[in-house]
Order: C-alpha cells, then structure tokens, then sequence
C-alpha cells in the first residue's frame, strides 16, 4: 500500500472516531483560536496530521446529539485522571487518554450511537461528583444550542503532526506512556453502547427547579449573603455549579445532615440562577424563594449581587468575609493565602485587605509575623493557667505501633491522623478503639460505615463479639458530637477539594469540646505528601500528628516526648493483614528510609 492509500486509510479512521459538527471547525491562529463555519474535510484533517494546521471539532451536532465527549483536565494530576478512569469503568463507559498540548490531559469516551447531549452531561456530571472530581470540563460544554448560529465549544483534536514529536497530543497506556503504535491503538477502539448512557441517565434524579430573583441585577455572592446572615455552610464547586452545603436545613428543626451528608444546599449555575435542594420528604419542593424569605425575609439582594457598586456595603461584606477567614485560622497566616482561598484579584480588594489585617494587627487579634504578609493570629485564654504541685502523669493510652512510647498524651489532648486511600485509617482506628475500650469510654465515630459495613469490618478481627460492644458506635455528624470526657476516634474528617482551608477550624471546634477526654481524628492525605488535607493547619493542634502512607507509620510531630529521645520524624513499616491485623517491623529514622 502507498504512502498516499495510508494517509487515506487514516484520515478515513480518525474521521469516524472524532465525528462532531461537518459545517464548521476550530483554527489555532498566530492571533489566538477562531472558529470557522466552513467545512471540515479530509485535506483539513490532512493539514492537522501533518502538522501545518491545528485543528478543533465541535462535539454537538445541528440535532444536538454527540458521538462521543471530551473531559478535559487542565492540569498535569494523573490521581485525578485514574479517579476519573477507574469511576467511567465502574459505570460500564470506556475512557481513552491524551497527553494534551498545552498542559494536562483528555479523557474521550466513544459511543456505538447518537446521544443527546443532555443525557451525557448529565450521566458524566453525575459519575464525575460521585467520584469527587471537580475543576474540568466536559464536552459537550452545553446541552444543545437553541440559535441557528450556535455551536457550542470545540476540542482541538489529537495526534496534531508538529506536537506528536514532542510527546504531545498522542494517546497514553495506564502508565501515561505514548502507545508505540498510535494507530494501531485508534483502530481498536472500543465505543461505549448508548444504553449504558442512557439507563445511567434516567436513574439520576432531575436537578431541582432553578429561579432568578426578581430584585437581581448581577450574579448573586451566596456567599457573603448567608455570612451576612449568619448561616454556617461550606462550598463545593462542580464543573457548571457551586454548592453550599448548609449546616442545617432551613424548614425541619430536627432534620440534620447526617441522613445524606450535604443533603440542605443552595444551588447555583454558573448562568446565576438559584435553587434550594434537600431530600427530606417535608422539604423536597422547597426553592429558592421559600429558602430566601426564611433567611433574609423581603430585603432586597442588591447589595449582595457581583458587580454591585463597592462603597460602603462592598467594603462591610469584604470585611466580613475576611474576619470569618481569620476566625476559621489560627497559629501562622499568610495573605497570600487568604487572597488564594476568598478569590481576591482586583488590586482594590487586596488593599482593603491589607489593612483589615493591620487594623486587626492593632486591635490585638494578629501580631505581624517575622516575614513580610505573614501575621500571628493570638489565641486569648478566658482563664490564667495553674502550675500544678505534681506533675501529670500521662494517660494510660495503647496506640497502635507503641506509638504511646515515643509520645506522651494527657487529658485534652488531640491527636490527627493523615492517611492516604487504603493507607490503613480505619484499620488503625478499629485496633486503636478495641486496645482501649477497658480503659476509657471509647466513642467511634464513623463517617462511611454502617451497621453492615461496621459487622463486617470487626469480623475481621476475631476478637469476641462482646467484647466490641464495650465501644459505643456512632456516625459522625459535627464537632457538637464529641464525648468531652471521653476517649473520641473519628474516622474520618472529611474534607471537600477547595475547601481545605477550613479543616484548621473543624480540627479547632473539635479541641474546644474536649474536657477531660481526648480525640484521635483521622483525615485523608495525598500519598506521598507531609501532611494531609488543609496542610499544616491539621497540624497547630496536635499534640500528635502522624501519618499513613504507603506501608509506613511516620511521626511528624510528637509534642510531649515520653522519652529523652526526639521522637519527630521515626518512621515505622508495616504490613496490614485483611484489613484488620498489623505486623510491625522496627522503627527507624526518616533520614535512614532515603
């Protein structure tokens, strides 16, 4: 076969792979990206295989259905690009990824049909949360467009001729190496049955009934309107929402977030419009204007709204975001990071900042840090501290790994666990409730198991079935169910992505309920990192900080020694035995494990 039959051949295959809109494409140009409506052919497709042009194809077509989607992941995080790999197969849908060219990654999936492109985002929106995946794009980007002019967004398309030579633009095997044959990986492509999509899709719930409100000229800041009001929530951004989960449902009195974590939200789309969503059966066709009137009554929203007219009202909810910041931190606090974590650009709001915090600097509640936009958040005490006549003598704990050995602990102490997926947290926690149950009131507080679950886990470990009934199991719901004399093991914290910064105060809340007691609390921690989610703000209150991560216990901060001997750094291997049973080997320094 000639050079010329060959380039047919594929330009034939990468055009029934990468089938989108044929009345229009999109151009990479020394003046930046431009759509064309011209037609996508085959000495077109040439050019971006041999790399004098780049060429996009948008995935809706006129019908506004789709032959295959795009997720895009503009960073170069390969955990996140697994997670996104390993939920699409769990739901029967067959991912394919690229090295992009620019940065990152994308993730195609190909199907056997056409599908409307609302039943595909809204089945990979829905895998996507449920695997806790957020900061991407899909495409299609819309879920059709109503104009005869609309198009939607196009992808550029992969194995673009100059990028291939630099690794880019090619399709990668699960080690995120170049397939050796890209051609040879396109013609056994395997396309996803439209009937997965589509039962997958009509098994999600309808998302709830959006409005706008009347009174609104702009976008409103969720946000700043519930600190205005003083209701606690925390925010979970998706790819076309923001959501705020609630602390409390608005309508029922006693229906909490421990049925569904999450389950009282305020919705927004990124087009502004709002809606209230909980799954209690007296709240289901709540909205957003029965959510707004119990939380604001009939004032108006104007001063709330993005692109308000700053002045005085833009200065105060500024002001009030920053104190409600300042109040969730403490221990060492950089302005940059509080310009990162409010999303202040404008070179206005930074000033603003700046001198709230040298305003706080004078009132007494920071000191300005050694380093330049660094400040020291002082923590006033109610009470002045005893020195006692006799010394204390530490409790008598058993952790795990004789981890009481190198560390002392005492009454009101706070001890974090950082563990990477499968690192061994619940294992550690088990073993840890069961070693202490005759000497303390152990409450174990779980944010994933049931009783099925729990039954099953304990099984595990052979031990008697009446023995584990000395330990009191219960489901995490906030820092108001700690045990304040007792011995609390919570596992584990949970933490959503963009919401790290407030683990400080969970961790703080949790510190201020404790009495005599004590609280081992586990996080979630990226393998390989020092410390878990939030960083060094799960670390100020501990007296213990240890982590598990790939087969090895390290301690990295053991405030009280038990012995002369810096325990800050050891590092203990193990291995784990059905989930239940450690086999230590002995403790080493970090210094010797590289």
């Amino acid at each position: 076969m000639g050079i010329d039959s060959i380039l047919g051949e594929q330009i034939k295959l990468f055009r029934s792979i990468f089938s989108g809109r044929g009345d229009a494409y999109g151009l990479e140009t020394s003046r930046g990206p431009i759509a064309v409506r011209e037609e996508l052919n085959d000495a077109l497709i040439q050019a971006h295989l041999q790399g004098s042009k780049r060429i996009g194809c948008y995935p809706l077509r006129p019908d506004n259905t789709c032959l295959w989607a795009c997720i895009d992941v503009d960073e170069l995080d390969k955990k996140k690009v697994e997670r996104i790999i390993v939920s699409f197969i769990e739901n029967n849908l067959y991912p394919y990824v690229e090295c992009s060219k620019s940065k990152g990654f994308h993730v195609w999936i190909f199907f056997d049909g056409s599908i409307p492109a609302s039943k595909i985002r809204k089945s990979l929106l829905h895998i996507l949360r449920t695997a806790s995946v957020d900061g991407i794009e899909i495409f299609p980007k819309q879920s059709g467009v109503n104009s005869n002019n609309g198009l939607g967004n196009y992808v550029f398309l992969p194995l673009h001729g100059s990028s291939i030579r630099h690794g880019k633009t090619v399709f990668l095997n699960s080690q995120f190496q170049p397939y050796e044959n890209q051609w040879g990986h396109l013609s056994t492509i395997h396309r996803t049955k439209t009937s997965n999509v589509l039962s997958l899709a009509a098994e999600i719930p309808n998302e709830p009934k959006v409005e706008v409100d009347s009174d609104s000229e702009g976008s409103l800041d969720v946000g700043k309107f519930l600190i205005n009001y003083k209701i606690g929530f925390r925010i979970k951004k998706d790819p076309d929402r923001t959501l705020y989960l609630l602390e409390r449902c608005l309508f029922a009195d006693q229906h909490t977030t421990k049925d569904i974590p999450g389950d009282s939200s305020i919705l927004q789309g990124v087009d502004g419009k709002l809606a209230y969503q909980c799954f209690h059966h007296h709240c289901q066709d709540r909205t957003w204007a029965d959510a707004r009137r119990v939380i604001s009554g009939d004032a108006s929203l104007r001063e709330f709204m993005e692109g308000y007219s700053p002045g005085e009202v833009r200065t105060k909810n500024l002001t009030e975001t920053l104190r409600c910041w300042v109040s969730n931190s403490f221990g060492k606090i950089n302005i940059a990071d509080c310009y990162r974590d409010l999303g202040v650009i404008s070179p206005k709001d930074k000033g603003l900042i700046r001198v709230n915090f040298h305003r706080m600097c004078d009132k007494g509640i920071l000191e300005r840090g050694t380093v330049n936009g660094t400040f020291i958040k002082i923590e006033s005490q109610a009470d002045e501290i005893e020195i006692k006549n006799t010394v204390p003598i530490p409790l008598a704990l058993t952790l795990p790994g004789n981890l009481q050995q190198h560390v002392a602990l005492f009454p009101k102490n706070l001890i974090v666990c950082a563990g990477s997926s499968n690192g061994g947290k619940t294992a550690y926690a088990l073993n840890t409730a069961y070693s202490n149950r005759n000497q303390f009131d152990v409450w174990y507080f779980t944010t994933e198991m049931d009783s099925d679950e729990l039954t099953l886990r304990v099984n595990n470990f052979e031990y008697p079935k009446n023995e584990w009934d000395k330990i009191t199991f219960k489901p995490w719901e906030s820092h108001h169910s700690i045990r304040p004399g007792a011995f609390n093991i919570i596992d584990y914290l949970e933490v959503r992505e963009g919401e790290f910064w407030r683990v400080g105060e969970d961790l703080r809340l949790i510190f201020g309920r404790l009495v005599k007691g004590l609280a081992l609390v586990f996080i979630q921690m990226d393998r390989g990192k020092e410390f878990g989610w939030g960083g060094q703000k799960t670390v100020d209150k501990a007296r213990l900080y240890f982590t598990l991560d790939n087969n090895k216990l390290t301690i990295v901060k053991g405030k009280n020694w038990a012995s002369g001997e810096n325990p800050n750094g050891k590092v203990r291997p193990f291995k784990l035995h059905k989930g239940a049973a450690f086999e230590w080997d002995s403790w080493v320094d970090h210094n010797d494990q590289r």
